[in-house]
């Protein structure tokens, strides 16, 4: 619905996706999945670059790229790009990075898996118990921490009959793209809300009682080897404290090379 797109040169904008994470891309898309598109080295999600006025010897009778774009831009490879210096080319550039991309893919992941949560305790009257980290993602009897249980869930399976209603199943996507990604820690009723998330403020703020806590990790940081059966090559800080009450939820404004987690507190 947008009108035409287009630089102060009247020049048309051109746009490049990183490929693995289109909707008709193979395999799970998530975090962990690293592109391959780059700009000035660093991976992004896609860039848009404004040409702006032809630029030396540039006709642009037809649209090839040297016509509009200059040195990596211009090239063949598809998956690099460059800020050209300022004798060598006119083409500004902006990148989706990855960082606030999946921040804000996780958000909503997040929100889906805590919906899914609420209505399964509403029905069954206990959250599902946990599964092994790294999976198989099916729960575990009394494990309280680990992956979300997509695959099945105890002491009542995914749509199965509960004594309040019927629990919830989870939404296909979630399963197919998520599964490896999520920590979940619950609390059972009779330990009320007991767990605490704390947010990067000073002095560290506390946030409110939490019955449960999911997380999800950003791309992965320097050390992290992924997949793995461990939490520190997800997530950072006082989140790979396991079994532990106490979580990092940062308010990420930005991403730095040490914690780039996405927090969510289930609340009563």
């Amino acid at each position: 619905g947008s009108d035409t797109l287009s630089d102060r040169s009247g020049a048309a904008l051109w746009y490049a996706v990183e490929l693995s994470y289109v909707a008709t891309a193979t395999g799970p898309r998530n975090p962990s999945r690293v592109p391959g598109l780059q700009l000035d080295g660093q991976p992004v999600a896609a860039v848009l670059i404004a040409p702006n006025a032809a630029f030396g010897s540039q006709g642009r009778a037809l649209l090839n790229a040297g016509d509009y774009l200059e040195g990596e831009n211009a090239n063949n490879t598809l998956n690099r790009y460059a800020t050209p210096a300022a004798d060598q080319g006119n083409d500004q550039l902006l990148a989706l990075r990855t960082g606030p991309f999946w921040t804000d893919m996780a958000r909503i992941a997040l929100a889906e898996a805590a919906r899914t949560l609420t209505d399964y305790r509403v029905a069954c009257g206990e959250y599902p118990w946990a599964a092994d980290f790294g999976g198989p993602f099916t729960s575990v009897a009394s494990l309280q921490h680990g992956n979300l249980p997509l695959a099945s869930a105890l002491p009542f399976d995914w749509g199965a009959p509960c004594p309040s209603g019927t629990a919830p199943a989870p939404v296909g996507w979630l399963s197919a793209h998520w599964s490896d990604q999520l920590y979940y820690r619950m609390c059972q009723s009779g330990e009320g809300s007991c767990l605490t998330t704390i947010d990067n403020g000073v002095p560290p703020m506390t946030g409110p009682a939490a019955s449960a806590v999911l997380l999800s990790p950003g791309p992965p940081l320097s050390g992290q080897v992924r997949p793995s059966s461990l939490e520190a090559n997800y997530f950072e800080g006082q989140n790979i404290a396991v079994p532990d009450t106490l979580f990092s939820d940062w308010n990420l404004v930005d991403h730095d090379a040490t914690y780039n987690d996405a927090t969510l507190a289930l609340t009563p």
